[in-house]
């Protein structure tokens, strides 16, 4: 967060033209699914990843490695799934 300083942009501003003069997007999901944009309904890790798709920016992924330890309980567990299979679908 310390790349975030304090400035009249907002983050989202200041996020997207860090992405724009990447030259890819590198993206770790772990366990939790993270914030939500409240207008979006999705995490900003998945709101970076489409903007950075929609760009062209080549993305290199990680993915958490033994999903079987999340809890079917985990609310965390579907949202992961569901934006770990779009990054498969995208191989």
């Amino acid at each position: 967060m310390e790349m975030f300083p304090a400035a009249d942009d907002d983050a989202w501003t200041l996020i997207r033209k860090v992405i724009d003069d990447s030259d890819y997007y590198l993206l770790v999901i772990g366990g939790k699914y993270g914030s939500v944009d409240p207008i979006e309904e999705i995490s900003f890790t998945e709101k970076e990843y489409d903007y950075a798709v929609k760009k062209g920016k080549p993305v290199m992924a990680f993915l958490f490695g033994d999903p079987g330890k999340l809890t079917l309980r985990d609310p965390n567990r579907l949202k992961n799934d569901k934006l770990s299979f779009k990054l498969l679908g995208k191989r």
